[in-house]
């Protein structure tokens, strides 16, 4: 407080300590001048540095040569490519071959080159017969050939085993 400062030493009178706890409107002016001339100065040598910065990096190659960084940047991309082609092609010729031999296993396996082997198939009623047990002595049976069909009527069923057959 006032009386606090005026008891003590630093100020002899009331009207002294109100002089020492208000600052001087004149110092305080003074000293925002002075503070807003570092801030000034600093900025200034900030946007320097940054202008030599901009400088430097408008004198690299990049930028005076322009066109000899496309074209490096072509080539990479054209060797891409390539790459891209050459890969995409052996893939393609992978599942070309895959799908060749897959057609292969598949033929062999097809109702037409099966009666080429000589052997047959048989349908009860349009269905095909799988198994012995689907079948009937009197049935008449629809008999699928190499070169054709026909109509045969079971006499009598014999279940074997699997050994029997060969």
């Amino acid at each position: 407080t006032l009386a606090d400062l005026a008891a003590d030493v630093r100020a002899a009178t009331p009207t002294q300590g109100a002089q020492l706890a208000v600052r001087d409107r004149r110092l305080s002016q003074a000293e925002f001048i002075r503070l807003r001339a570092r801030m000034i100065g600093a900025m200034n040598k900030k946007l320097l540095e940054y202008e030599e910065l901009l400088d430097r990096l408008m004198m690299k190659k990049v930028w005076k040569e322009a066109r000899y960084f496309l074209e490096f940047r072509m080539k990479y991309l054209r060797n891409l490519h390539k790459n891209l082609v050459k890969a995409s092609q052996s893939f393609y010729k992978d599942k070309k071959h895959q799908y060749s031999l897959l057609q292969r296993s598949l033929e062999g396996l097809s109702p037409g080159n099966l009666m080429h082997k000589g052997y047959v198939l048989l349908y009860k009623e349009g269905r095909l017969i799988r198994d012995i047990a689907e079948i009937d002595s009197g049935d008449s049976l629809h008999v699928r050939l190499k070169g054709g069909y026909a109509e045969v009527e079971v006499k009598e069923i014999h279940k074997s085993m699997a050994k029997d057959f060969f």
